[in-house]
């Protein structure tokens, strides 16, 4: 069945350029990132703990603290964790009031956490503009439609200061409700999907009204029950009717802590996948500053070869993270692991920055500690340590 927003306006776009899949949109370019921030390899002996990192990740819970998502995806990234969860919102609310935004990103979301179930959501974005912060957002969002009921979506849409370098990214499991409710666990009478779509919708329609330049984004997160043209034609479609900045398709990365001879089965159905989804896909995707962005992001980014050569991690130069348990890691990959864990959350300064040089350590072995124990990078550190650990020598990601 053809999908109820009309397909014809959705433009044959063609293949991309081969330079297209060793180039990462900007927003995409980790390595770009550090390397402006802390300078490049000719200065990587220079940097010193404790040195102020990108950004921050912020695993936001609910606010009732007894289940940390509404969803239960197949393909959770934190599956493999404790899923543990702690009241320390006011916490760290103090601590980014102390610290006065010398962190410039805040990344909300991630790992097994649902960030707008937290009724301090807004609270945490506006206190991040107020020191002249940017925010990230990573939502599947379900709970749109009530904080614009609420009135929140429309607060943090207008909160002063915003411009494209903050963002809302809702990750799309499907693009309709039976497909939708597989990957997520849960039931398609529970509306959902129905949520979802109207969240973009929302999201797009009051963005225009405000004025606001907040940038939205859309993440086609692709599995074995939704990689199909009817369903992302269908959320191609919607991208382009509520006028978002970008949607990017993957097939969705391995759940972390996975056995690294399960990934080696886990990236053979990959291929099969990617060559099936190939063979229809490049008509949807843009050219140029074609708007939206619709962008696919291939298989060759997240196989477990690319760990090989990462012994020392430089991750914790450009993120810490705050995990949904009280407690700070060196990635969201790690989060509840107690070997990595760096110490709880205070709304200390001092506290803090003792944090920061342990997540420098230079000591660290990222291969002993973490890829030896089924703990592999996210696809941020997967850039950063490459590039690093391979002296700006790596043959799969270019940033020049």
């Amino acid at each position: 069945m053809r999908s109820r927003i009309d397909l014809v306006d959705v433009p044959s776009t063609g293949v991309p350029d081969d330079s297209y899949h060793y180039n990462p949109p900007s927003q995409y370019n980790f390595v770009r990132a550090l390397h402006d921030r802390l300078g490049g390899l000719e200065d990587v002996e220079k940097w010193r703990a404790p040195t102020i990192p990108s950004q921050f990740e912020i695993h936001l819970a609910p606010t009732d603290k007894r289940e940390a998502c509404n969803y239960r995806c197949a393909v959770c990234a934190g599956q493999n964790t404790t899923l543990e969860v702690a009241d320390w919102d006011e916490t760290m609310l103090g601590l980014l009031h102390n610290l006065q935004g010398v962190v410039p990103y805040n990344i909300f979301g991630g790992n097994y956490t649902e960030p707008m179930l937290n009724e301090r959501f807004a609270d945490f974005l506006e206190i991040t503009k107020m020191y002249g912060g940017h925010f990230g957002v990573h939502t599947n969002g379900s709970q749109i439609p009530l904080l614009a009921y609420r009135g929140d979506i429309d607060r943090v849409l207008s909160l002063s200061g915003v411009d494209a370098e903050d963002y809302i990214s809702v990750s799309v499991y499907g693009g309709n409700r039976d497909s939708y409710a597989k990957f997520t666990g849960t039931h398609p009478d529970q509306g959902y999907f129905e949520a979802m779509v109207e969240g973009i919708k929302i999201l797009g329609e009051r963005r225009k009204m405000l004025d606001s330049k907040v940038s939205v984004r859309l993440s086609y997160l692709g599995s074995g029950v939704n990689l199909n043209e009817d369903e992302v034609g269908y959320m191609v479609a919607l991208a382009e009717k509520a006028e978002v900045d970008s949607m990017r398709v993957s097939i969705a990365f391995a759940p972390y802590g996975v056995d690294f001879n399960n990934l080696e089965a886990y990236s053979k159905w990959e291929d099969r996948a990617e060559a099936r989804l190939l063979k229809w896909l490049p008509r949807y995707l843009s050219r140029g500053d074609q708007k939206p962005n619709i962008f696919y992001r291939p298989v060759a980014f997240q196989k477990p070869h690319l760990f090989d050569p990462i012994e020392k991690c430089y991750y914790g130069y450009y993120q810490i993270t705050a995990g949904a348990d009280g407690y700070w890691y060196r990635c969201s990959t790690v989060t509840t692991s107690e070997p990595h864990r760096l110490g709880p959350i205070t709304d200390n300064v001092d506290d803090f920055m003792h944090v920061l040089e342990l997540n420098q350590d230079p000591d660290f072995r990222a291969k002993e500690t973490c890829m030896d124990c089924n703990w592999r990078c996210n696809q941020m550190g997967i850039q950063i340590n490459r590039y690093f650990n391979l002296d700006g020598n790596d043959p799969l990601i270019h940033f020049e």
